[in-house]
């Protein structure tokens, strides 16, 4: 039987989803300049970073995370740099 999927938006660095949770996967609306990036960790902003991309700026992205996706053990935390929003999907 398939999980149930949560979706969180964010447009700052923080805390997507508290807990153990698996990222599946994201969409990226990157800034119009600079370099936009986005760093996942597990257990906060000083955590394990399990996922680092950059992106094209002024563009859309959806990213689909392989296989099972990504477990982070300790909640999923994002930093974003130039990026507008992100909105995950977890299961």
């Amino acid at each position: 039987m398939a999980s149930s999927i949560i979706a969180k938006t964010a447009t700052s660095t923080g805390t997507l989803l508290g807990g153990r949770t698996r990222l599946k996967s994201f969409v990226i609306r990157s800034a119009s300049s600079g370099s936009p990036a986005a760093v996942f960790r597990s257990g906060g902003g000083s955590g394990t970073t399990l996922l680092t991309m950059t992106f094209v700026a002024g563009d859309d992205t959806q990213i689909t995370v392989p296989d099972h996706g990504i477990i982070f053990e300790d909640g999923c935390h994002v930093t974003l740099t130039n990026v507008d929003s992100i909105t995950a999907f977890f299961g």
